[in-house]
């Protein structure tokens, strides 16, 4: 289901959004929703990405060898 939006914008942004969208053969409305929706898009992707990543860094990853001692981590 659309539902309507209001917008306010300075002419001069207005001027160049409705050049921008009839170069693209788009009325500026389904412009600026095709604009929202890709932003949205990809919040929602990188969203996931973080949480796979905060999820893999919570797990650890094993790197082989075995742990230095105290006085080894010191050592120069």
């Amino acid at each position: 289901m659309e539902k309507n939006l209001t917008l306010r914008l300075d002419e001069r942004l207005l001027k160049e959004a409705r050049h921008l969208a009839v170069e693209k053969n788009m009325s500026l409305s389904k412009w600026v929703a095709g604009l929202l929706e890709e932003s949205v898009r990809q919040d929602a992707s990188l969203a996931a990405a973080r949480n796979r990543a905060l999820s893999k860094m919570k797990k650890g990853w094993r790197l082989g060898g075995t742990p230095l001692r105290r006085d080894e981590t010191h050592e120069r």
